[in-house]
């Protein structure tokens, strides 16, 4: 029938999607080749570096999990300028604590105290003048009270202060402020803004300001000595989770387990997978660049689930031996200021799924504890053993639900001891690397790719001024502007003045190839995600990680 005929147009249209298809296939294939290369790399860099460097033998790895824990769990940690006060504070005090506008991070699991601990109140502060602390400063207030509100406390406002800091000069700011909110002096530089008095604006010089890593003690102390005792962690987990319910309405909760339902289907995310929590920023300072999820040890991850889990000889149900995973949050690409796009792992290949900003999809993510929510109920329906990434916030909620959060977190990191406190007693379990679980001073891919950006054009710039000073000095060559042009760029590169420029370029290179894990740490790793358990418990019941992963804990 003439209605069936294909027309000109459709066969078009179909070649071009086949031939796009075959593509893909391509440069998928392409893609895993490289990937299988990088992860091969990668581990055979992780056996030399335990050879090669000092302090890197299974007995180091081991040690290097002890750190603050005392008397058999993580030791409670007030700051240095605080212990004295927290030693002495009556069980009847209250307990102000101090949280900057600009400490985004901080506020949720200060929210979460705050609901355990009645005792708790916060003073939210902003420098005068920015208008960004103000309005993180002002969203904090509202969060808390919100939060309050939902779990029946009455008069939240009286929790919670909004104050401002005015500074005498640049470098009297609200940074350097917080080191001193106990003398008399920096006090006088807060005004009250709204909320309840503060004793950084009452007068009251008796009553202690904490630093807001006192949230993180509380929280300790609240679960108690060990998760593993008892019915610890169904209680707590539980009470966790029905505070951050009565947050949300039972439509939009509703409206989320469908949202996880689809994100499962679409994405193909098998029951048992391991989550790997992708952590990414553009324009990252270094010390934020040091909580960068590296793509070459997150794939180096990947690959040791996968074989721990062969050699466990677990199988799904299509037969096919190993932990599966899948990537979850910021992704290794990053808009910069919607103009372009950086990528820090462009050979990222779609056989691991990868669900990414799924806040940034559904506007019933937006609100901080509908993503809680959302990964608690996906970690939940596919059964996941182990959420797994770099020491961060966003992590600390998933632990109180009760999830095997597993941590990672250089033996340099910046201010280890906060979480350390939370280590055998609320599941957000740490692993001390080596080597830097992010990036040195920020420099990594994208830095490297904008360096070799400029060599390239520096170079070009230089060959082209001496190709055209020879051009008009000698024009009886004959070449033509094309064969210039060629000939720029197929030169022998030894001979461009780009020394400096190539190492730097290289020293990059080694920041970020030494990103990668010793093969007893990726076994300790592999034994947390089968065992749900801290690290520091396996390495000290095992005489050796060479098999790690079969120990057993004692019961």
């Amino acid at each position: 029938m003439a209605g069936n005929t294909p027309t000109a147009s459709s066969n078009t249209t179909s070649d071009v999607d086949a031939h796009k298809e075959k593509q893909d296939c391509i440069i998928e294939s392409v893609n895993r080749d490289i990937t299988r290369v990088m992860v091969s790399e990668a581990h055979v860099r992780g056996k030399l570096l335990a050879t090669q460097i000092g302090g890197n033998s299974t007995s180091a790895v081991q040690a290097r999990q002890q750190r603050n824990i005392e008397s058999g769990v993580g030791a409670l940690y007030p700051h240095p300028r605080d212990k004295a006060a927290w030693d002495k504070l009556p069980e009847d005090a209250p307990i102000h604590t101090f949280l900057p506008g600009y400490a985004t991070g901080d506020r949720y699991t200060a929210t979460l105290s705050m609901l355990i601990e009645p005792r708790l109140k916060l003073t939210i502060a902003f420098q005068e003048g920015d208008e960004t602390q103000e309005k993180h400063a002002r969203e904090a207030l509202e969060s808390v009270k919100k939060s309050l509100a939902a779990n029946g406390v009455s008069a939240p406002g009286s929790r919670v202060s909004l104050v401002s800091f005015k500074g005498e000069s640049k470098t009297d700011n609200l940074k350097s402020a917080r080191e001193s909110l106990n003398d008399p002096a920096a006090r006088q530089k807060f005004q009250k803004v709204e909320g309840d008095a503060s004793p950084l604006t009452s007068g009251a010089q008796n009553e202690h300001m904490f630093h807001i890593s006192i949230s993180t003690a509380v929280m300790a102390k609240h679960w108690g000595d060990d998760f593993s005792k008892g019915n610890v962690l169904t209680e707590k987990s539980a009470e966790m989770r029905a505070k951050v319910a009565n947050m949300i309405a039972p439509e939009t909760r509703s409206a989320i387990d469908k949202i996880v339902d689809s994100y499962i289907k679409d994405n193909n995310i098998k029951d048992n997978s391991v989550a790997l929590w992708v952590a990414n920023r553009p324009n990252a300072n270094a010390r934020e660049a040091e909580a960068i999820s590296n793509p070459i040890m997150f794939e180096q991850i990947r690959d040791a689930l996968k074989s721990a889990g062969k050699s466990s000889g677990k199988s799904d149900e299509k037969g096919k031996k190993g932990i599966d995973c899948f990537y979850i949050a910021d992704g290794f690409k990053n808009e910069v200021a919607g103009k372009k796009t950086e990528n820090r792992h462009p050979y990222q290949t779609k056989e691991t799924p990868d669900i990414g900003k799924f806040w940034a999809d559904h506007g019933q993510l937006k609100e901080r504890e509908h993503q809680w929510y959302f990964v608690d109920t996906l970690l939940q329906k596919v059964k996941s053993p182990a959420l797994i990434g770099i020491r961060s916030g966003a992590l600390e909620p998933l632990a109180l639900f009760g999830h095997n959060v597993i941590y990672l977190e250089h033996e340099d990191m910046f201010t280890p001891e906060r979480h350390g406190s939370w280590q055998g007693r609320i599941p957000y379990n740490r692993l001390v690397t080596q080597q830097r679980t992010g990036y040195h001073d920020a420099e990594h891919e994208i830095v490297r790719n904008q360096k070799v950006q400029e060599l390239i054009l520096d170079n070009g710039h230089k060959k082209l001024d001496a190709l055209a000073t020879a051009k008009a000095e000698a024009l009886t060559t004959g070449k033509t502007v094309e064969e210039f042009i060629k000939e720029i760029f197929t030169e022998d590169r030894s001979s461009l003045d780009g020394d400096s420029m190539q190492n730097k370029i290289a020293a990059i290179n080694d920041k970020i190839s030494d990103g990668v894990m010793l093969p007893d740490e990726l076994a300790l790793l592999s034994a947390m995600v089968e065992k749900k358990a801290p690290a520091f418990k396996i390495a000290a019941t095992a005489s050796s990680t060479k098999n790690i992963a079969a120990k057993t804990l004692p019961d």
